[in-house]
């Protein structure tokens, strides 16, 4: 009996010093998962939280563009249409006097009523298309107050002058070159029709200026 008690005995010991070592075991596992486990939520926190403000700032930066983006779109829709119609009438002007240049040469100083028919056909179109080109170049007017870096551009600024100094010519010269007799002065003729398209040439260069200007600013 005592043999086996004595036996039994460094069992049991073994046995309790064996769970002992496991429970301190599981206990440091525990608290090392803990640990672990909150500093992995306060850095996947930290980490949202800076992409979250990083994606605020990126969106208030997006939605600035978006907000230039959308007046340039509001500038060309309203601006746009009435600069092409200036462009492509004072692209009219210089056709038709580029045509009654044509019908100068063939007349060689001899004006003759067909000659005249011709004159009045080109100096009625050259006037109608001026006109249209200053009607639409009001109509700019009255809608580029909506955006100011358009209305403060030297382009806005000299389109103007330039239509007026082509039609003041144009009146000008329409006065004196309804007399038979003007067109036998070949010399005179010409120069009067090169100033002219000179004038023309001036004020579309503007206007294409002004169109660019459109395109490619950001307004507001």
């Amino acid at each position: 009996m005592k043999l086996k008690i004595g036996a039994a005995a460094p069992l049991a010991v073994i046995t309790v010093t064996l769970l002992g070592i496991s429970n301190f075991a599981r206990a440091e596992g525990s608290g090392t998962n803990g640990q672990s486990s909150e500093q992995a939520g306060q850095e996947s926190s930290g980490t949202s939280g800076g992409m979250t403000e990083d994606s605020a700032i990126t969106g208030r930066s997006q939605g600035g563009m978006g907000e230039r983006d959308m007046k340039t779109d509001a500038a060309k829709m309203s601006l746009a249409p009435h600069a092409i119609a200036v462009e492509t009438s004072l692209m009219s002007a210089l056709d038709q006097v580029k045509g009654l240049r044509a019908q100068v040469k063939t007349a060689q100083n001899q004006p003759n009523s067909e000659f005249m028919s011709q004159y009045k056909m080109h100096s009625r179109e050259i006037k109608d298309a001026l006109s249209q080109a200053r009607k639409h170049e009001s109509e700019l007017k009255s809608r580029a107050n909506k955006f100011p870096t358009v209305t403060q551009s030297d382009e806005y600024r000299q389109l103007s002058p330039a239509i007026n100094d082509a039609e003041r010519l144009n009146q000008q010269w329409e006065k004196q070159s309804q007399s038979s007799s003007y067109w036998r002065d070949n010399n005179k003729v010409t120069q009067d029709l090169d100033q002219l398209e000179k004038r023309l040439n001036n004020a579309l260069d503007k206007s294409k200026s002004f169109s660019s200007r459109i395109d490619v600013a950001s307004v507001g």
